[in-house]
């Protein structure tokens, strides 16, 4: 297996993350990002009586659950929520493919065995987003090595395996990552394209500005 670099994981001890290192599948929530075009941090928008990314986390551990498999789910970024291990970027401003690499320098620093569990990885700035619609990222991945949305490329989902993994260390080792780089590497795993229903184009709406937020509607937040 191709490792995935160590140097500067941090976080607490195997032994205070059994769940994580006992999981098939862990559901990662990106929330990296600036939100420099909301203006201020999209994780913490207030949503239904808590924070924008309680539900997403909410929603995402659902559809681990889903599965029948062992799940878990961690937080790439800063922010802190009780019982969830958060992953700083190793590299910040770099972009989701940045997020997912340094969640998998974490585990792999920590001894856990990453070969064989499903990835599925979930922005934070998605408010309608339900484990109905996550569903079928990790069905796919029971056949293909990954999934995403036609048109979208996040929310995916993908298997770690030599390939997975050594394309991702190679990606990331690129000092200037494009801004494509997610749909390059979508690309290169040869993802499975899930067409989107009606209920997905909902559920796939992210919010990227102030406005985006506001046209939500106070009835959904």
């Amino acid at each position: 297996m191709t490792r995935v670099k160590r140097t500067g994981s941090r976080g607490i001890l195997l032994d205070e993350n059994a769940r994580i290192a006992h999981a098939a599948v862990i559901v990662v929530v990106l929330s990296g990002g600036k939100s420099s075009r909301m203006g201020r941090d999209k994780a913490l928008l207030p949503f239904r009586g808590a924070a924008l990314i309680d539900h997403v986390l909410e929603q995402g551990a659902q559809a681990g659950a889903c599965t029948g498999q062992p799940s878990a789910v961690v937080i790439s970024g800063t922010v802190q929520r009780p019982g969830i291990q958060s992953i700083s970027d190793l590299r910040p401003d770099r972009g989701p493919l940045e997020g997912i690499f340094s969640v998998l320098s974490w585990l792999v620093g920590r001894q856990i065995s990453v070969e064989g569990k499903r990835l599925l990885v979930i922005p934070v700035d998605l408010p309608r987003i339900t484990a109905d619609v996550l569903l079928p990222l990790l069905a796919r991945t029971e056949f293909a090595l990954a999934s995403h949305y036609e048109g979208q490329f996040l929310p995916m989902c993908f298997r770690l395996n030599s390939r997975s993994l050594g394309l991702i260390t190679e990606m990331a080792a690129n000092p200037c990552l494009p801004s494509q780089s997610m749909r390059e590497f979508l690309g290169r795993l040869d993802s499975t394209a899930i067409s989107v229903g009606d209920a997905g184009h909902d559920g796939l709406r992210d919010v990227d500005t102030a406005s985006d937020w506001d046209e939500l509607g106070k009835d959904l937040r």
